[in-house]
């Protein structure tokens, strides 16, 4: 498979699309917003071509609530996902390179306006991008970077549309010992900040905790073939020899799969097995803490 490649500059916040002067997606990263209100004006491409970040996604996360009216006003897609791009972010003299794709305009959304423009246009709280390195792949939505950014109210309104507070990681707690944590509460570890405080206190008033040993010892129970993608119904089904392979060494296998309907990949945590209803990513998590291992 080929991947586009780009470079992240320490500087920026967002990606540097660097390789395709003048496209809309770059006019608005780069801060012009009005050049980018009169590009839409003047026709320009508002689905973004075959870019790794659509134009929408860059007003979204740039706080333009005018641009992305204009974006969604000329036809832009509230749900559309970015493709897959192999990006590198440089650190200084260090660099990192990994894949990113399947990105939303909703995935980093700025702030409450523009997440309720968003989703009154169909934008879907329960889907994310992925950031996938050699050794780790990470789930990319919009609650994420809510509690990321300590921003409460933008959490509250993605969680009363949908956003899961069950989200999990594989974590260490001794040398031999491991434990399936509350991705999004681990992202609060040792704040003691009043805001961290706060978004704690609310996201364990949703649900959000670490999984028990007894769901873990209950990952043993079967394997698991059939999964559906939540958002769009379509089921797939996995090889019995996959299946067994990522039932029996999780740790083996990046949390992205195959959905038949789009012909896509797209992360685990998008997907519930068919037989239970259980979240695909949860069971993944449980099946590493089992298995002893995070990834």
């Amino acid at each position: 498979m080929k991947f586009t490649k780009y470079i992240l500059p320490p500087s920026l916040a967002f990606i540097g699309l660097l390789q395709c002067s003048a496209s809309l997606a770059q006019t608005i990263e780069a801060g012009q917003f009005n050049a980018a209100m009169a590009m839409i004006e003047e026709g320009a491409n508002v689905h973004g071509g075959d870019q790794c970040f659509t134009p929408l996604m860059m007003a979204a996360w740039r706080s333009q609530h005018q641009i992305v009216e204009k974006l969604l006003r000329r036809g832009a897609r509230a749900n559309a996902r970015s493709r897959e791009c192999e990006l590198e972010l440089r650190d200084g003299y260090a660099r990192r390179k990994y894949r990113h794709a399947a990105r939303t305009a909703l995935d980093a959304v700025a702030n409450v306006r523009i997440a309720r423009q968003l989703m009154d246009a169909g934008a879907d709280p329960r889907v994310g991008g992925y950031r996938q390195y050699t050794d780790s792949t990470y789930w990319e939505n919009g609650l994420v970077n809510a509690v990321r950014n300590r921003n409460l109210p933008l959490a509250q309104t993605l969680v009363d549309a949908g956003a899961p507070v069950h989200q999990y990681r594989a974590l260490r707690r001794t040398e031999t010992e491991h434990y399936a944590a509350n991705r999004l509460l681990s992202l609060l570890w040792r704040d003691q900040s009043p805001e961290g405080i706060e978004m704690r206190t609310y996201l364990e008033s949703q649900g959000a905790a670490e999984a028990t040993a007894e769901e873990v010892a209950e990952s043993d129970a079967m394997v698991y073939r059939e999964y559906r993608h939540v958002p769009s119904g379509a089921i797939t089904t996995m090889s019995a020899a996959l299946a067994k392979r990522v039932h029996a060494n999780p740790n083996r296998f990046a949390p992205i799969t195959f959905e038949a309907g789009s012909r896509r990949f797209f992360h685990y945590a998008e997907f519930e097995w068919v037989a239970n209803g259980m979240n695909m990513h949860h069971w993944y998590v449980l099946r590493q803490v089992r298995t002893a291992g995070p990834r």
